[in-house]
Protein backbone atom coordinates (compact mmCIF):
# COMPACT_ATOMS: atom_id res chain seq x y z
CA UNK A 1 0.00 0.00 0.00
CA UNK A 2 1.14 3.58 -0.95
CA UNK A 3 1.03 5.87 1.79
CA UNK A 4 2.46 9.12 -0.04
CA UNK A 5 3.19 9.89 -3.70
CA UNK A 6 6.54 11.53 -4.33
CA UNK A 7 7.14 13.66 -7.16
CA UNK A 8 5.08 13.80 -10.16
CA UNK A 9 8.22 13.46 -12.96
CA UNK A 10 9.42 10.38 -10.28
CA UNK A 11 6.37 8.54 -12.35
CA UNK A 12 7.96 8.71 -15.46
CA UNK A 13 11.30 6.62 -14.64
CA UNK A 14 10.88 3.10 -16.42
CA UNK A 15 13.00 0.66 -13.80
CA UNK A 16 14.06 -2.57 -15.35
CA UNK A 17 12.86 -5.83 -13.82
CA UNK A 18 14.36 -6.45 -10.41
CA UNK A 19 15.70 -3.51 -9.37
CA UNK A 20 13.27 -1.97 -7.18
CA UNK A 21 12.79 -5.28 -5.93
CA UNK A 22 16.33 -6.47 -4.61
CA UNK A 23 16.00 -2.39 -2.69
CA UNK A 24 12.16 -3.61 -1.59
CA UNK A 25 13.82 -7.06 -0.31
CA UNK A 26 17.24 -4.71 1.28
CA UNK A 27 15.62 -3.02 3.41
CA UNK A 28 13.01 -5.87 4.67
CA UNK A 29 16.05 -7.63 4.90
CA UNK A 30 18.09 -5.50 6.63
CA UNK A 31 15.33 -4.87 9.63
CA UNK A 32 14.31 -8.88 9.37
CA UNK A 33 17.99 -9.31 10.15
CA UNK A 34 18.51 -7.24 12.74
CA UNK A 35 15.12 -8.82 15.18
CA UNK A 36 16.43 -12.10 14.24
CA UNK A 37 20.37 -10.84 15.58
CA UNK A 38 18.07 -9.93 18.98
CA UNK A 39 21.40 -8.59 21.13
CA UNK A 40 22.21 -5.93 18.41
CA UNK A 41 21.12 -2.27 17.91
CA UNK A 42 22.36 -2.10 14.32
CA UNK A 43 23.88 -2.70 11.60
CA UNK A 44 26.94 -1.62 10.13
CA UNK A 45 26.54 0.74 7.07
CA UNK A 46 29.74 -1.41 5.44
CA UNK A 47 27.61 -4.75 5.04
CA UNK A 48 24.44 -3.03 3.59
CA UNK A 49 26.09 -4.04 0.12
CA UNK A 50 26.05 -7.74 1.24
CA UNK A 51 22.30 -7.26 2.13
CA UNK A 52 21.83 -5.50 -1.38
CA UNK A 53 23.49 -8.26 -2.91
CA UNK A 54 20.90 -10.61 -1.04
CA UNK A 55 17.66 -8.83 -2.33
CA UNK A 56 19.17 -9.19 -5.81
CA UNK A 57 20.06 -13.28 -5.55
CA UNK A 58 16.62 -13.28 -3.75
CA UNK A 59 14.75 -12.18 -7.21
CA UNK A 60 17.07 -13.68 -9.57
CA UNK A 61 16.21 -17.12 -8.04
CA UNK A 62 12.40 -16.74 -7.53
CA UNK A 63 10.58 -18.17 -10.37
CA UNK A 64 7.35 -16.37 -12.41
CA UNK A 65 4.77 -16.33 -10.15
CA UNK A 66 6.34 -15.28 -7.06
CA UNK A 67 8.51 -12.40 -8.99
CA UNK A 68 5.01 -10.98 -10.29
CA UNK A 69 3.68 -11.79 -6.43
CA UNK A 70 6.67 -9.51 -5.47
CA UNK A 71 6.40 -6.85 -8.03
CA UNK A 72 2.79 -6.79 -7.21
CA UNK A 73 3.46 -6.09 -3.30
CA UNK A 74 5.78 -2.90 -4.11
CA UNK A 75 3.39 -1.42 -6.46
CA UNK A 76 3.92 2.15 -6.39
CA UNK A 77 7.30 2.16 -5.32
CA UNK A 78 8.60 3.61 -8.70
CA UNK A 79 6.72 6.99 -7.72
CA UNK A 80 8.72 7.81 -4.75
CA UNK A 81 12.19 7.68 -5.88
CA UNK A 82 14.66 9.70 -4.81
CA UNK A 83 12.12 11.27 -2.74
CA UNK A 84 11.97 11.62 1.04
CA UNK A 85 8.54 10.18 1.36
CA UNK A 86 7.63 6.43 2.99
CA UNK A 87 6.14 3.49 1.63
CA UNK A 88 4.05 1.12 3.75
CA UNK A 89 5.03 -2.56 2.53
CA UNK A 90 3.65 -5.72 2.83
CA UNK A 91 4.43 -9.02 1.13
CA UNK A 92 1.60 -10.89 -0.72
CA UNK A 93 1.81 -14.04 0.44
CA UNK A 94 3.63 -16.02 -2.19
CA UNK A 95 5.95 -13.65 -1.55
CA UNK A 96 6.41 -13.29 2.17
CA UNK A 97 6.81 -17.41 2.27
CA UNK A 98 9.35 -17.71 0.28
CA UNK A 99 11.70 -14.32 1.23
CA UNK A 100 11.39 -15.33 4.79
CA UNK A 101 12.81 -19.32 3.17
CA UNK A 102 15.49 -17.13 1.42
CA UNK A 103 15.97 -15.46 5.47
CA UNK A 104 16.89 -19.15 6.67
CA UNK A 105 19.36 -19.78 3.51
CA UNK A 106 20.92 -16.49 3.02
CA UNK A 107 21.32 -15.23 6.74
CA UNK A 108 21.17 -18.64 8.41
CA UNK A 109 24.31 -18.79 9.58
CA UNK A 110 24.67 -15.75 11.79
CA UNK A 111 26.33 -12.77 12.07
CA UNK A 112 29.46 -11.31 14.01
CA UNK A 113 28.59 -8.61 16.43
CA UNK A 114 30.87 -5.76 17.57
CA UNK A 115 31.00 -5.57 21.26
CA UNK A 116 32.26 -1.92 21.61
CA UNK A 117 28.91 -0.64 19.22
CA UNK A 118 26.67 -3.90 19.51
CA UNK A 119 26.24 -3.77 15.91
CA UNK A 120 26.34 -6.48 13.23
CA UNK A 121 30.11 -5.96 11.90
CA UNK A 122 29.65 -9.05 9.78
CA UNK A 123 26.83 -11.49 8.33
CA UNK A 124 27.60 -14.65 7.09
CA UNK A 125 25.65 -15.27 3.51
CA UNK A 126 26.37 -17.25 0.70
CA UNK A 127 28.30 -14.96 -0.98
CA UNK A 128 30.99 -14.06 1.93
CA UNK A 129 34.29 -14.71 1.35
CA UNK A 130 35.07 -16.87 4.84
CA UNK A 131 38.15 -19.06 3.66
CA UNK A 132 38.82 -21.48 5.34
CA UNK A 133 35.75 -22.38 7.18
CA UNK A 134 33.44 -25.18 8.38
CA UNK A 135 30.12 -25.67 8.49
CA UNK A 136 28.96 -28.76 11.47
CA UNK A 137 26.06 -30.19 13.15
CA UNK A 138 26.55 -28.59 16.61
CA UNK A 139 28.05 -30.66 19.87
CA UNK A 140 25.10 -33.43 19.71
CA UNK A 141 26.47 -36.52 17.58
CA UNK A 142 23.11 -37.49 16.93
CA UNK A 143 22.55 -34.92 14.68
CA UNK A 144 23.05 -34.52 11.29
CA UNK A 145 22.85 -31.80 8.26
CA UNK A 146 20.69 -33.66 6.14
CA UNK A 147 21.01 -37.40 4.25
CA UNK A 148 21.06 -37.98 0.64
CA UNK A 149 20.91 -41.54 -1.34
CA UNK A 150 23.40 -42.89 -3.50
CA UNK A 151 22.94 -44.39 -6.95
CA UNK A 152 23.73 -48.01 -5.03
CA UNK A 153 20.66 -47.05 -2.40
CA UNK A 154 22.82 -46.36 0.70
CA UNK A 155 21.51 -43.27 3.06
CA UNK A 156 24.45 -41.12 3.87
CA UNK A 157 23.81 -38.59 6.87
CA UNK A 158 25.80 -35.06 6.42
CA UNK A 159 28.18 -34.26 9.40
CA UNK A 160 29.89 -31.47 8.31
CA UNK A 161 30.93 -29.55 4.78
CA UNK A 162 34.25 -27.70 5.13
CA UNK A 163 36.18 -25.18 2.19
CA UNK A 164 39.99 -24.56 2.26
CA UNK A 165 42.07 -21.44 1.64
CA UNK A 166 41.53 -22.20 -2.43
CA UNK A 167 37.77 -22.63 -1.75
CA UNK A 168 38.09 -26.27 -2.47
CA UNK A 169 35.42 -28.21 -0.53
CA UNK A 170 35.34 -31.07 1.54
CA UNK A 171 32.59 -33.53 2.76
CA UNK A 172 32.64 -35.32 6.07
CA UNK A 173 29.50 -38.00 6.52
CA UNK A 174 28.28 -39.95 9.75
CA UNK A 175 30.50 -43.42 10.82
CA UNK A 176 33.03 -42.37 7.84
CA UNK A 177 31.33 -43.52 5.02
CA UNK A 178 32.98 -43.23 2.08
CA UNK A 179 31.58 -41.00 -1.02
CA UNK A 180 33.41 -39.08 -4.26
CA UNK A 181 32.03 -36.19 -5.13
CA UNK A 182 30.35 -35.51 -8.19
CA UNK A 183 33.00 -33.48 -10.18
CA UNK A 184 31.01 -30.17 -10.88
CA UNK A 185 31.67 -30.42 -6.58
CA UNK A 186 35.10 -31.41 -6.50
CA UNK A 187 36.04 -29.17 -9.44
CA UNK A 188 34.18 -26.05 -8.01
CA UNK A 189 35.41 -22.55 -5.57
CA UNK A 190 33.34 -21.75 -2.71
CA UNK A 191 33.64 -18.25 -0.76
CA UNK A 192 32.28 -19.91 2.36
CA UNK A 193 31.51 -23.50 3.78
CA UNK A 194 28.02 -22.35 4.10
CA UNK A 195 27.80 -21.66 0.51
CA UNK A 196 29.40 -25.14 -0.54
CA UNK A 197 26.84 -26.90 1.55
CA UNK A 198 24.24 -25.41 -0.53
CA UNK A 199 26.15 -26.58 -3.13
CA UNK A 200 25.63 -29.90 -1.82
CA UNK A 201 22.15 -30.09 -1.36
CA UNK A 202 21.13 -28.90 -4.15
CA UNK A 203 23.40 -31.22 -6.41
CA UNK A 204 23.23 -34.09 -4.08
CA UNK A 205 19.04 -33.22 -3.28
CA UNK A 206 19.87 -33.39 0.40
CA UNK A 207 16.61 -34.16 2.56
CA UNK A 208 15.96 -33.32 6.48
CA UNK A 209 15.76 -35.24 8.88
CA UNK A 210 13.82 -35.31 12.44
CA UNK A 211 18.01 -35.07 13.85
CA UNK A 212 18.70 -32.20 11.26
CA UNK A 213 19.67 -28.91 12.05
CA UNK A 214 20.90 -25.60 10.87
CA UNK A 215 24.52 -25.57 9.93
CA UNK A 216 26.87 -23.81 12.33
CA UNK A 217 29.32 -22.11 11.14
CA UNK A 218 33.22 -21.99 12.41
CA UNK A 219 35.33 -18.74 10.70
CA UNK A 220 38.86 -20.26 11.03
CA UNK A 221 40.51 -17.41 9.68
CA UNK A 222 38.92 -15.12 12.46
CA UNK A 223 38.74 -17.98 14.72
CA UNK A 224 34.99 -17.31 15.52
CA UNK A 225 31.97 -19.35 15.28
CA UNK A 226 28.47 -17.63 14.24
CA UNK A 227 25.09 -18.29 15.99
CA UNK A 228 22.68 -19.26 13.80
CA UNK A 229 19.76 -17.46 13.09
CA UNK A 230 16.30 -18.23 12.19
CA UNK A 231 13.42 -15.36 11.02
CA UNK A 232 11.87 -13.50 13.75
CA UNK A 233 8.39 -15.27 13.63
CA UNK A 234 6.56 -12.18 15.48
CA UNK A 235 8.30 -9.40 13.10
CA UNK A 236 5.36 -7.44 12.00
CA UNK A 237 4.40 -8.54 8.15
CA UNK A 238 3.74 -4.65 7.75
CA UNK A 239 6.56 -2.35 7.65
CA UNK A 240 7.10 1.56 7.01
CA UNK A 241 10.33 1.97 4.74
CA UNK A 242 11.97 5.25 3.16
CA UNK A 243 11.93 5.88 -0.54
CA UNK A 244 14.91 4.07 -2.47
CA UNK A 245 17.27 6.53 -3.33
CA UNK A 246 20.35 6.27 -6.24
CA UNK A 247 21.71 6.98 -9.86
CA UNK A 248 19.55 4.92 -12.59
CA UNK A 249 20.78 4.63 -16.27
CA UNK A 250 19.24 4.70 -19.42
CA UNK A 251 18.03 0.93 -19.11
CA UNK A 252 16.07 1.70 -16.17
CA UNK A 253 19.06 0.07 -13.72
CA UNK A 254 20.06 1.18 -10.62
CA UNK A 255 23.69 1.83 -10.81
CA UNK A 256 23.90 3.44 -7.83
CA UNK A 257 22.01 2.69 -4.56
CA UNK A 258 22.06 4.70 -1.60
CA UNK A 259 22.17 1.98 1.55
CA UNK A 260 20.43 2.96 4.33
CA UNK A 261 21.19 3.18 8.06
CA UNK A 262 19.38 0.24 9.60
CA UNK A 263 19.19 0.37 14.06
CA UNK A 264 16.87 0.63 17.02
CA UNK A 265 15.93 3.71 17.99
CA UNK A 266 17.82 5.10 21.06
CA UNK A 267 20.60 2.53 20.16
CA UNK A 268 18.67 -0.09 22.98
CA UNK A 269 18.03 -3.37 22.85
CA UNK A 270 14.45 -2.76 23.27
CA UNK A 271 14.16 0.35 20.97
CA UNK A 272 12.45 -0.31 17.75
CA UNK A 273 14.04 -1.11 14.43
CA UNK A 274 14.27 2.07 12.59
CA UNK A 275 15.42 3.28 8.92
CA UNK A 276 16.94 5.84 8.27
CA UNK A 277 19.11 7.97 5.24
CA UNK A 278 22.70 9.29 6.65
CA UNK A 279 22.51 13.28 6.95
CA UNK A 280 26.06 14.22 6.79
CA UNK A 281 28.96 12.00 5.87
CA UNK A 282 30.22 9.64 8.44
CA UNK A 283 26.63 9.15 9.65
CA UNK A 284 26.12 5.38 11.21
CA UNK A 285 22.59 6.39 12.35
CA UNK A 286 20.62 8.19 14.68
CA UNK A 287 16.98 7.20 14.95
CA UNK A 288 13.83 8.49 16.39
CA UNK A 289 10.41 6.84 16.88
CA UNK A 290 9.49 8.64 13.33
CA UNK A 291 12.38 6.33 11.95
CA UNK A 292 10.75 3.21 13.51
CA UNK A 293 9.33 0.50 10.46
CA UNK A 294 6.09 -0.33 12.67
CA UNK A 295 5.10 3.13 12.56
CA UNK A 296 2.72 3.62 9.70
CA UNK A 297 3.35 6.91 7.13
CA UNK A 298 0.37 8.88 7.71
CA UNK A 299 -2.06 9.38 4.89
CA UNK A 300 -4.24 12.86 5.77
CA UNK A 301 -3.25 15.56 7.31
CA UNK A 302 -2.61 14.73 11.64
CA UNK A 303 -2.14 16.34 14.49
CA UNK A 304 -3.77 20.01 12.81
CA UNK A 305 -1.74 20.08 10.07
CA UNK A 306 -3.48 21.73 7.20
CA UNK A 307 -1.78 19.70 4.49
CA UNK A 308 -0.98 22.73 2.43
CA UNK A 309 2.52 21.10 1.39
CA UNK A 310 4.17 24.47 2.50
CA UNK A 311 7.02 22.79 4.81
CA UNK A 312 5.74 24.85 7.73
CA UNK A 313 5.97 23.77 11.08
CA UNK A 314 1.87 22.86 11.05
CA UNK A 315 2.06 21.34 7.99
CA UNK A 316 1.25 17.31 7.43
CA UNK A 317 4.02 15.37 6.44
CA UNK A 318 2.44 13.82 4.05
CA UNK A 319 -0.75 13.96 1.84
CA UNK A 320 -3.38 10.82 1.19
CA UNK A 321 -2.63 8.80 -2.02
CA UNK A 322 -6.02 10.24 -3.69
CA UNK A 323 -5.44 13.74 -2.92
CA UNK A 324 -2.03 13.70 -5.11
CA UNK A 325 -3.14 11.66 -7.87
CA UNK A 326 -5.88 14.05 -8.30
CA UNK A 327 -2.54 16.92 -8.20
CA UNK A 328 -1.18 15.38 -10.67
CA UNK A 329 -4.50 14.12 -12.99
CA UNK A 330 -4.89 18.11 -13.25
CA UNK A 331 -1.52 18.75 -14.19
CA UNK A 332 -1.41 16.46 -16.84
CA UNK A 333 -4.60 18.04 -18.51
CA UNK A 334 -3.33 21.54 -17.93
CA UNK A 335 -0.22 20.58 -19.56
CA UNK A 336 -1.79 18.52 -22.25
CA UNK A 337 -4.19 21.86 -22.63
CA UNK A 338 -1.58 24.67 -23.04
CA UNK A 339 0.26 22.13 -25.54
CA UNK A 340 -2.67 22.16 -27.59
CA UNK A 341 -4.27 25.57 -27.36
CA UNK A 342 -2.16 28.43 -25.93
CA UNK A 343 0.66 29.07 -23.73
CA UNK A 344 -1.79 31.38 -21.55
CA UNK A 345 -1.64 29.33 -18.58
CA UNK A 346 2.15 28.75 -18.27
CA UNK A 347 2.16 31.14 -14.85
CA UNK A 348 -0.45 28.40 -13.36
CA UNK A 349 1.82 25.54 -14.58
CA UNK A 350 4.58 27.62 -12.69
CA UNK A 351 2.88 27.76 -9.45
CA UNK A 352 1.61 24.09 -9.44
CA UNK A 353 5.29 22.53 -9.78
CA UNK A 354 6.25 20.16 -7.27
CA UNK A 355 9.25 20.98 -5.15
CA UNK A 356 11.82 18.45 -4.51
CA UNK A 357 10.42 17.06 -1.28
CA UNK A 358 7.30 16.17 -3.55
CA UNK A 359 5.27 18.70 -2.41
CA UNK A 360 2.85 20.93 -4.39
CA UNK A 361 5.28 24.17 -4.23
CA UNK A 362 1.98 26.76 -3.87
CA UNK A 363 -0.05 26.19 -1.43
CA UNK A 364 -2.56 28.44 -2.71
CA UNK A 365 -2.85 26.11 -5.93
CA UNK A 366 -3.23 23.57 -3.90
CA UNK A 367 -5.88 24.33 -1.92
CA UNK A 368 -7.93 26.40 -4.70
CA UNK A 369 -8.19 23.35 -6.82
CA UNK A 370 -8.23 20.78 -4.28
CA UNK A 371 -11.25 22.34 -3.49
CA UNK A 372 -13.29 22.86 -6.66
CA UNK A 373 -13.21 18.84 -6.19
Amino acid sequence: MVAVQGKAEAASTDFAPGELEAGAIMQWGGTTLLAAAGNATGIEPAIMEQVHHVGIQAWQDADTVTKAAITSSIKGLDDLWGTNRKYSLQWESDAQIYLVKKFDEYFGAGVLIKTSTAKIEKVATIKSVIVPSTVHRGAKSENDLGVFVTSSKQNLYITEVSVDTLGGMQLQLKSNDYFTLPQTLKDGKFPNALAAYHAVVKELGVQSTFQTVRPTLIDYSAGKEYKPLSFAKTFPTRLTIPALKGIVNSRGEITTLEKPNIGRVGKSLTGEIAISYPTYIGDTGTFTSADAVTVAPPEVPVDGGNGNGDGGATDSPAYSPLDLIVYKAMLQFIQDYRVNHSNNLDQLLEYMKLNDSGKPSNKEAWNTWLGSF
